[in-house]
């Protein structure tokens, strides 16, 4: 638990102020805990030191004004979550209670005595708002005071008036723009030099105070008015009496609400009452003025914090200095900073709270489990892993999900080595990743630290930009450029190493922060017209056209505008794996079921968010029409004209941009596919092909093959879900198991289909799977909400179940974050496609096998002849499904297309992550080959012609077996 110190008035009248511990205290019911950055001193306080004005019990803490940072939430807090800005008024005097006050680190708030404040209002400029703000609001608003109409965003005049008196004080401040914005006119006094301030705030007439005639004055410029009352803001003598004097003289509203008492006779028909700023904490002021008013009005700028902050130390030792100074100083107000120096692990965290970051993935060691226990202090949730490469897979696709680069956090030297396949895989797939990780001290380097790596020079090919600040000044910057690289333009991976000395430092004095804040969307470059021109002419003279959808125009959130130049141009599309849903797979044009006609036919090829590498075949022969034009459209000018793209035809561009563009110069063109012999082909291998599926799906063999477990899964799950609801996820990944789930789990939303992408990467399914329970429904949220990190909307609003289809090899590579998902509370169900093999088995009964592992081992009966198991052999029967079992989630078997259905719908309601253990075929075995390398791959080898999958990759299959395609 953090330790606290405070600055204690010890007795009486006594000073200074002592310095010395205090109790942590957790908050309480509807409390929360604030880390505080900044104080403001007050008259109050030096009356409560000097004058002993106030009962308190000593030794007593002091203050009532601070802002800083929510470290702890009480039962049933809801308006705060960890790590935000606030401002917050402190009742310690008043409640009798030391951990309520405002002058040590941390101090317990009332919620409804607190607000947000935004990023760019500094803690000491916030700080001079809660006293004086909350004085103001108790003598407007509430009901035994000047019951004015309450602020609002879009106030209009109401033709009232009201005179404060004393404008450029810290409450005057404050009432003049709370008046304002409920909609009044107002009069108020000041000093010449603060005229001008005063105005700004919003006051429509300013009368020198101290000029003789300022009450006749005043009278004379309310002549005429509908009189709303006075409002006396500043403790000085002779201000009450000049306000009971005017408001004697008024018709309206003859009262005065002041700061100080008033005077015992007051003349006819004018009252005058205290104003005890504490008492809003028990009525709905101060939840009008916290909740619902403050945030919005700073943050908007309709509300600026006022007076200006004058600080006048750093450090509790210094608060009595700060205490001294109270003189009757106007439009200015003391603040103390709070100045407990900052590590280098907290300016860390902090700087990815402000960059927006709501999650980091990773596995903390020393000295990046400083990072993460800070960034847990400030709201930000830590997922730790099993393993740094299934980390960094998590991170990647979260950032793919989320449209925002994903924060992964690794220990130096092997734990940069075990996240490289993250980096790669966010490099090749274009998903945004910002990976940080921990370094030894700098000053070892070169003697054999420990972990010791040159991380910076080892990434730098690898990754958009890498970084290792020399300073805790500039963490923030190279942290923020990293973020922004990664971001901006092809998102990519960026790095930023931390020496362990810059984890540990801490901040000097004379620190300077460099930049904070939300890095802004990035640019959408649109296209050249004349480019378009072109494009669109030669799209108007296709006879076969295609359109080829990629996951990059899924991450582009272009979904509607592609459907929008579908439903117009009427030209059939093919998705690839990732690109499937940006248009419903049921759509009539989608030819997924027919792809080698449509890439063997096709002689205009639009691509979007698609690229011509080993997945398209290159656009190259035979695969693909010899004479086909490929028109790119790419957010990344490195990706135009590549293999048989023509970088003439090429348009750089953001697609979600572009599109609408194009659909523009297009006009009322489209094809016509219902009198094209292509669209027939197309057509007629498609019904083939689904018919050659349904055979195989419905195949009532026991073990069940990969095709007929599969539609067993989809069946139940349609009728659970169908696909149009847009509530299921699917991660696939696995030869047979991701290459036949493609075509039998259809998608109607887009990025609700990942696998091994194009890096073909076994061993991303955990973690893929664990991102998208995070972005799709958040850490903890309440059953049937979804979180709020999708940046656009996707099927019907609500929770979604993430479902992986995973083969028994490809599972095996991150099994253990199944403990990862139970311990997060994570309800993902997970398929494991067991044949007891990578590709298949060698065996279809235990006794068979045992002979080909005894044979292996050397113990088996020679007479048989065994060569003993196979290169891509696993152990027969693994009980897979004990796994869930062993972290408290639910395991299952299924050996049967019924018991398959059985347990999917156990699986999906019964609320924890699940392991369902589907017993398969072993399969045949055969020569395995690259079959989308293999330019003269004979015809018909799978369905449609297609590849099937291999161990790292789609496209590897077993030749002349008959496996089921895939559909690329």
């Amino acid at each position: 638990m953090p330790s606290n110190s405070a600055a204690w008035l010890m007795g009486e009248k006594e000073r200074p102020l002592e310095v010395k511990n205090a109790p942590y205290t957790l908050p309480g019911d509807n409390e929360i805990l604030i880390k505080n950055s900044a104080m403001a001193i007050n008259p109050a306080d030096w009356a409560m030191q000097a004058l002993a004005v106030w009962p308190l019990e000593y030794p007593s803490i002091i203050g009532a004004d601070i802002a800083g940072e929510v470290v702890e939430l009480g039962d049933g807090v809801t308006r705060f979550k960890k790590g935000e800005r606030v401002l917050a008024f402190a009742l310690g005097a008043v409640n009798k209670s030391n951990s309520q006050s405002a002058f040590q680190e941390y101090t317990i708030i009332q919620q409804q005595l607190a607000s947000v404040i935004p990023d760019f209002l500094a803690f000491e400029r916030a700080a001079v708002l809660p006293l004086c703000v909350a004085t103001a609001a108790a003598g407007l608003y509430q009901e035994d005071y000047l019951r004015l109409e309450h602020p609002t965003a879009n106030h209009s005049p109401n033709g009232k008036t009201i005179l404060v008196w004393g404008g450029s004080s810290s409450v005057g401040s404050n009432a003049i723009q709370l008046a304002v914005a409920s909609g009044y006119e107002v009069v108020t006094t000041a000093s010449s030099k603060n005229s001008e301030y005063v105005k700004k705030l919003g006051a429509s007439q300013v009368f020198d105070y101290r000029e003789a005639t300022v009450v006749d004055d005043i009278n004379s410029a309310l002549e005429g008015k509908q009189f709303a009352g006075v409002f006396d803001a500043i403790n000085t003598d002779g201000a009450i009496d000049k306000c009971v004097e005017i408001a004697s003289r008024r018709q309206g509203k003859k009262f005065v609400a002041t700061v100080r008492s008033p005077p015992e006779k007051l003349p006819s028909g004018v009252s005058a009452k205290f104003i005890f700023s504490y008492s809003i904490k028990d009525n709905e002021i101060s939840k009008l003025l916290y909740a619902d008013y403050l945030p919005k009005a700073l943050a908007e700028g309709r509300f600026v914090a006022a007076p200006d902050a004058l600080v006048v130390g750093k450090g509790l030792e210094n608060v009595q200095i700060g205490i001294d100074m109270m003189n009757g100083m106007s439009a200015r107000k003391l603040v103390h900073l709070f100045m407990a120096p900052s590590t280098g692990a907290h300016l860390i965290a902090r700087t990815l709270r402000d960059l927006g970051v709501a999650v980091v993935f990773g596995i903390v060691g020393i000295p990046v489990v400083e990072i993460a226990e800070e960034a847990i202090d400030l709201g930000i949730k830590f997922v730790g892993f099993r393993n740094e490469q299934t980390a960094g897979y998590a991170a990647s696709v979260y950032g793919y999900l989320t449209g925002r680069p994903g924060v992964c956090l690794v220990v130096g030297g092997p734990g940069v080595l075990h996240a490289i396949p993250g980096i790669s895989n966010s490099s090749v797939n274009a998903f945004p990743l910002l990976l940080l990780a921990g370094s030894s001290e700098a000053h070892l380097a070169s003697k054999g630290a420990f972990q010791e790596l040159d991380a910076v020079s080892f990434l730098t090919p690898h990754t958009k930009s890498a970084y290792r600040p020399a300073t805790l000044d500039a963490i923030s910057d190279a942290i923020h450029n990293a973020y922004r690289s990664a971001y901006y333009g092809r998102p990519g991976p960026s790095f930023v190493d931390l020496p362990a000395n810059i984890i540990q430092g801490v901040e000097s004095s004379s620190s300077t922060r460099g930049r904070a804040g939300l890095v802004p969307s990035p640019p959408r470059p649109s296209a050249e017209e004349t480019a378009l021109f072109r494009v669109a002419q030669l799209l108007k003279t296709a006879k076969s056209p295609l359109i080829v959808i990629g996951k990059g125009a899924a991450y582009a959130r272009a979904s509607e505008s592609i459907g929008s130049l579908v439903t117009q141009s009427q030209i059939p599309f093919l998705p690839t794996p990732m690109g499937k849903g940006i248009i419903p797979d049921s759509h009539p044009l989608n030819t997924a079921s027919a792809r080698s006609t449509a890439l063997r036919e096709a002689d205009i090829v639009l691509l979007l968010g698609a690229r011509l590498n080993w997945i398209l075949h290159f656009g190259a022969p035979p695969k693909w029409n010899p004479s086909a034009k490929f028109i790119q459209i790419d957010i990344s000018a490195d990706e135009l004209g590549k293999n048989a793209a023509d970088p003439a035809l090429a348009i750089h561009g953001d697609i979600a941009t572009v599109i609408p563009q194009l659909q523009a110069h297009l006009s009322t063109w489209s094809y016509k596919p219902e009198s094209s012999p292509y669209t027939s082909r197309l057509l007629a291998a498609k019904e083939k092909n689904l018919a050659i599926a349904a055979k195989k799906a419905a195949d009532p063999g026991l073990p069940m093959t990969h095709s007929s477990a599969l539609s067993a899964i989809e069946r139940t799950l349609h009728s659970i879900s169908p696909p149009d609801d847009g509530r299921i996820v699917y991660v696939s990944e696995g030869a047979n198991t991701m290459d036949i789930s493609r075509s039998i789990s259809p998608v109607s939303h887009p990025r609700l289909r990942l696998d091994a992408g194009t890096h073909a990467t076994m061993g991303v399914g955990m973690g893929y799977a664990i991102a998208a329970h995070i972005a799709y429904n958040g850490i903890g949220a309440v059953p049937g909400e979804a979180a709020i990190n999708v940046s656009e909307s996707v099927g019907k609003p609500g929770r979604k179940k993430i479902v992986c289809l995973e083969g028994d090899s490809a599972f095996g590579f991150s099994a253990m974050e199944v403990e990862t998902m139970a311990r997060y509370g994570m309800d993902i169900l997970i398929f494991v496609i067991n044949n007891g093999g990578v590709y298949h088995g060698d065996a279809d009964d235990e006794g068979r096998w045992k002979d080909l592992q005894d044979a292996t081992l050397g113990s088996g009966d020679p007479s048989k002849g065994e060569k003993g198991l196979r290169s891509t052999s696993l152990s027969f029967g693994t009980r897979y499904e004990d796994l869930a079992t062993m972290v408290g989630g639910l395991g299952l078997v299924a050996r049967t297309p019924e018991e398959v259905e059985e347990a999917t719908r156990k699986g999906w309601e019964c609320g924890k992550v699940c392991v369902v253990n589907v017993i398969v075929g072993k399969g045949e075995g055969g020569k395995l080959e690259f079959g989308w390398q293999a330019s003269s791959q004979p015809k018909g080898s799978g369905v449609d012609g297609k590849n099937g999958s291999g161990r790292n990759g789609d496209g590897m299959r077993e030749k002349g077996k008959g496996g089921r395609g895939s559909k690329l």
